[in-house]
């Protein structure tokens, strides 16, 4: 029988993390959009860059400044994700959660739906990546150092 107190536990958890984790990743996206937006000297973008999918790809400055932000941001968040939720079974959960929220921010944001199919493109191919990655990442940072604690230590120098 699961113990209710559990899964009480977990979405207590959640509560808590979900937010610290979507706001880790706006931080990111406005110093990734500061830093792209000054470096091609779209100073009035920083605010709408990680936002616009209207100018996104190679057309424009202001286009590869939202496309820039927007593939760092995918690095940034599997970083977030790994370093925040410290588990690769609920670190798809996040990443999805966090990028449904990126999607509803944005179309307020622009007051439109976005018509562009390069952002819907590499929105959906990031999401599959950024998933798979911080599923890897967190495994292989979290998960393997709670197995290296539970299972038994072998001697490195047998018994004589």
């Amino acid at each position: 029988m699961k113990n209710p107190k559990s899964k009480s536990l977990k979405t207590s958890t959640i509560i808590v993390r979900l937010p610290i984790v979507i706001l880790l990743f706006y931080v990111a996206q406005f110093v990734l959009s500061s830093i792209f937006c000054s470096a091609t000297g779209n100073f009035k973008q920083i605010a709408l860059s990680p936002f616009n999918y209207t100018e996104f790809g190679f057309n424009s400055s202001a286009a590869v400044c939202s496309f820039c932000v927007c593939l760092c941001g995918f690095v940034c968040t599997i970083v977030i994700v790994t370093l925040v939720v410290q588990s690769s079974n609920i670190a798809w959960d996040y990443v999805a959660s966090v990028y449904i929220v990126h999607i509803i921010v944005s179309f307020i944001v622009i007051r439109k739906a976005p018509s562009n199919w390069v952002w819907w493109l590499v929105i959906v191919l990031g999401i599959i990546v950024v998933i798979l990655l911080s599923e890897v990442l967190s495994w292989c940072c979290c998960d393997m150092r709670r197995l290296r604690n539970i299972l038994p230590q072998r001697d490195e120098h047998p018994p004589k």
